[in-house]
């Protein structure tokens, strides 16, 4: 299924299920066939399960223009107004967190049950007074930096070959241009949502790798003190990368399905 933006984007989709409303966002250079082992799950657990290829991933449009974390917060923001969804909950990993981010602060959330973010810290930038950035990341290296993110093994353990067979098809029947979306990727690693999380009035979960490759897991509970008291709790996977839902399924799901039961 597709739909298309208001600037000419086809937004590929999947909607299945019935019930309270889930939807799963990919991150940079993800697809939404990263969620395969989650969406059969939550299926049977009673909902609505909803995934999308982000512009420029997956069976979506690829075009250079308008590759901005604002935009694909937009992009969501029309998905859910397509589709004439009244309450969602939201589960991102990695960059598609900060697209729920971008969605919160273009719309508000009015229309938001939950969220659940996946080992992403809210600004992934470093300073003097912030550790929890991507490795080595600062204002002067970003071009350099970028491009290391992108070199790093991102998984820590073993992920089903059955599973990762099916990503590589789709990868290569839709292969992702990293060169052309430099400018995206810098964007993200650019914004700083830690203001934003201060002002989330809906429940949260956030959820790290313990091993991840990227950055400290203790962004996760640091996340928790940015919210506001009682609407956040923390979870972290121990001995899994970046990836926890593909490389610890089972426990990634039955995290969430607790939280979202809540």
């Amino acid at each position: 299924m597709e739909f298309t933006t208001s600037d000419n984007v086809k937004i590929a989709y999947t909607d299945q299920g019935q019930g309270p409303v889930v939807i799963f966002l990919a991150g940079f250079s993800g697809i939404k066939e990263e969620w395969q082992q989650q969406i059969p799950f939550f299926m049977t657990q009673g909902y609505r399960v909803i995934a999308f290829d982000a512009r420029n991933h997956g069976h979506s449009t690829h075009r250079g223009r308008n590759l901005k974390i604002a935009r694909l917060g937009q992009d969501l923001a029309e998905l859910i107004q397509y589709l004439q969804l009244t309450k969602v909950t939201l589960v991102g990993h990695s960059m598609g967190s900060a697209v729920i981010w971008a969605y919160c602060m273009l719309h508000g959330t009015t229309k938001i049950e939950k969220i659940v973010t996946t080992d992403e810290s809210p600004y992934p930038m470093n300073t003097s007074e912030w550790q929890y950035g991507v490795l080595n990341l600062n204002w002067g290296n970003v071009a350099i930096a970028s491009a290391t993110v992108m070199k790093t093994k991102m998984a820590q353990l073993p992920i089903a070959e059955a599973v990762k067979d099916n990503l590589r098809a789709e990868h290569n029947a839709y292969p992702f241009d990293f060169e052309g979306n430099q400018v995206l990727l810098r964007n993200h690693l650019t914004q700083d949502w830690r203001d934003l999380l201060t002002t989330l009035a809906v429940p949260q979960l956030y959820l790290a790798g313990g091993a991840s490759p990227l950055w400290s897991p203790e962004h996760a509970n640091v996340c928790v003190k940015l919210a506001q008291a009682g609407l956040a709790q923390a979870h972290i996977f121990p001995g899994a990368g970046h990836l926890p839902q593909l490389e610890m399924p089972q426990e990634y799901n039955r995290v969430v399905s607790e939280f979202l039961k809540l």
